[in-house]
């Protein structure tokens, strides 16, 4: 079996997650008949404001690894009993035992919410902004080895490392050969990993992690909408800063999928890559500027994100 990642490690990381948002964000106006509803994003950046969604009256509390809360005491997560081998060593979770279906998150709170130093910050995200190329060859995860990275490869969170990890790197994975150099995670990719494992030395049985580091099982965690609205937020403030020279790359080389008018799969309707590249006003929202303000996700509308999308669950699933 041939299998093709649309959403990841290509140039079209940033428009099939947007895409993902704007369907997702309909779904639940259309299930709530609340057509005002907007999708709020999560601000990791202040080290003061990681821990607003942790509360049991919002997104619910880690406790020893499994998410407790007014709403997701009892949320159950998707599982697969066998992925053959494709890509999982083992299965995300055993559906025939209720205890491994639970929410996850957060599986050592220490590395999680207060102590580790690799959370992204208000400096990681204007520098991923200022770089001006969008994307570059090799369009995946080893973007410019030799010179800069691409604005889309850092957001995604992959900084090659051509002199390989520091020691200290805990988020580094080491050089598999000279075309597969040292790579480690920054911004997007790092959040993941925090919630998901504390960091990717972590020797937290795979079972016990948070679902937000296994790529399939993330979305389970309703905190994974935040954390891409807030990774959207960059997207755009990248896009208008470079407005009078904007260009979504049309090359060979980029990969099936993640090319300029290939359609984004599975949602409908059909939109190109090209289509999404573009300022959300034309999509019906708007980012603060990310330069000026430190703007944070507001309790009052997180709880009616939760509700809403709880209603839309239980009604579409």
């Amino acid at each position: 079996m041939n299998l093709v990642d649309y959403a990841h490690e290509g140039t079209g990381f940033p428009t099939w997650h947007r895409q993902l948002l704007l369907w997702f964000e309909r779904e639940i106006q259309v299930q709530t008949k609340n057509h005002t509803f907007r999708l709020p994003y999560w601000d990791w950046r202040d080290p003061s404001q990681r821990e607003i969604l942790f509360k049991k009256e919002r997104l619910g509390e880690s406790v020893d690894g499994v998410v407790i809360g007014d709403l997701f005491t009892n949320w159950t997560t998707s599982c697969w009993e066998d992925t053959k081998g494709i890509e999982y060593p083992i299965p995300i979770c055993n559906p025939t035992i209720s205890s491994n279906q639970v929410l996850r998150r957060c599986p050592n709170p220490k590395l999680c919410i207060k102590e580790n130093p690799n959370w992204p910050s208000a400096s990681d995200v204007n520098e991923a902004i200022n770089i001006e190329d969008y994307d570059a060859i090799a369009f995946d995860r080893y973007v410019n080895q030799s010179k800069k990275p691409s604005f889309r490869n850092f957001m995604e969170g992959f900084v090659v490392k051509s002199d390989g990890c520091e020691e200290d790197d805990t988020l580094c994975t080491p050089a598999k050969s000279s075309s597969m150099p040292a790579v480690t995670r920054k911004l997007h990719n790092t959040v993941h990993i925090i919630l998901g494992v504390g960091d990717l030395e972590c020797s937290i049985a795979f079972e016990y992690q948070g679902v937000m580091s296994c790529v399939a099982a993330s979305p389970n965690d309703p905190i994974f909408i935040n954390h891409h609205a807030m990774i959207d937020c960059m997207l755009e403030n990248w896009i208008k800063k470079n407005k009078d020279i904007l260009y979504y790359p049309l090359c060979e080389q980029i990969r099936e999928g993640h090319r300029k008018y290939d359609y984004i799969v599975p949602f409908m309707p059909l939109y190109t890559h090209h289509q999404m590249f573009n300022t959300s006003d034309n999509f019906g929202y708007e980012c603060p500027d990310l330069f000026s303000t430190q703007a944070t996700i507001k309790a009052s509308t997180t709880f009616v994100m939760i509700v809403a999308a709880v209603a839309l669950i239980m009604t579409v699933f």
